[in-house]
């Protein structure tokens, strides 16, 4: 940790249990979760998923907020691949 994604239109900065965003030249805490893995994330313009094995959270292209959701899986792996989201070790958890 720190992990960078560097997207489409923003940068997301991920520590363990935190989610920042680079706004305007400064970080911003987005949200705080539950520690796990490493984070994996893919990203369509305005909206992002991403997970660390025990959460799986959104960034809502609307209104630009973060949340932790319970209608998409956890996952260990992601990829887009040609508009669609493939993940790998849907719903398994990460045990620290």
């Amino acid at each position: 940790y720190p992990q960078i994604f560097a997207f489409t239109n923003m940068i997301i900065i991920c520590g363990q249990t935190k989610i920042y965003e680079w706004v305007s030249g400064s970080l911003v805490e987005k949200l705080t979760v539950t520690a796990g893995s490493t984070w994996n994330a893919v990203d369509f313009f305005d909206y992002v998923y991403m997970s660390n094995g025990k959460v799986a959270v959104i960034r809502n292209a609307l209104n630009k907020t973060y949340a932790e959701t319970t209608d998409l899986p956890t996952c260990m792996t992601a990829c887009d691949f040609n508009g669609q989201v493939i993940i790998g070790a849907p719903d398994v958890g990460y045990a620290l």
